[in-house]
């Protein structure tokens, strides 16, 4: 037995489906009588809002993309908890992308983000500019897109990054206060 739909339910009511989805919405302009009627059917039935549906009303995917260009860094793996965690509590899902170093594969997730599988991206970009139309596509587009821990090359896109000598000098500050005499460091 498949699922019920939005016209199940105005069917069963015995309204249309926009009166359907004014309940859904909180909208006004619904009989109080109806508007219980419709829950009450909406709970016996199990109805769920479609998101696909609700996506093509609204234009928003409820996703944001994570485009890293190896999933299996332990570092990307720390960056995809966190940022499903955040994610979550603003009411979208994680994506997550891996370009696995290869050019071809960064493109087909850029062009899958332009198509509108995410309303955002996060995107550790690789070295060179064989994105670089890409990338220059969805800035003209203003697609929202925060580049980690490498820059766009070509483009004035802020990066968000981690800074190596700033951790060296905290670290030749703190590692002393805690009794290590020997530090060492290797910049890669």
């Amino acid at each position: 037995m498949s699922p019920p739909t939005i016209h199940d339910i105005a069917r069963q009511a015995g309204v249309c489906i926009g009166t359907v989805s004014r309940v859904l919405n909180n909208k006004d302009r619904v009989h109080p009588r109806t508007r219980e009627r419709i829950r009450c059917i909406i709970e016996q039935t199990g109805y769920q809002p479609s998101a696909m549906g609700r996506g093509l009303v609204t234009r928003r995917s409820h996703n944001v993309m994570l485009l890293v260009h190896n999933i299996a860094d332990p570092h990307c793996i720390g960056l995809a908890k966190h940022l499903s965690r955040l994610c979550r509590a603003r009411g979208y899902r994680l994506l997550v992308g891996d370009s696995d170093y290869e050019p071809a594969l960064e493109a087909e997730c850029l062009r899958d983000v332009h198509d509108g599988s995410a309303d955002g991206l996060l995107v550790s970009p690789l070295p060179g500019a064989h994105s670089l139309p890409l990338f220059r596509k969805l800035t003209d587009a203003r697609f929202p897109m925060f580049p980690l821990m490498n820059a766009v090359p070509g483009t004035r896109i802020p990066c968000v990054k981690y800074d190596d000598l700033g951790a060296g000098r905290l670290a030749t500050v703190f590692l002393p206060g805690r009794g290590h005499r020997r530090i060492g460091g290797i910049h890669l």
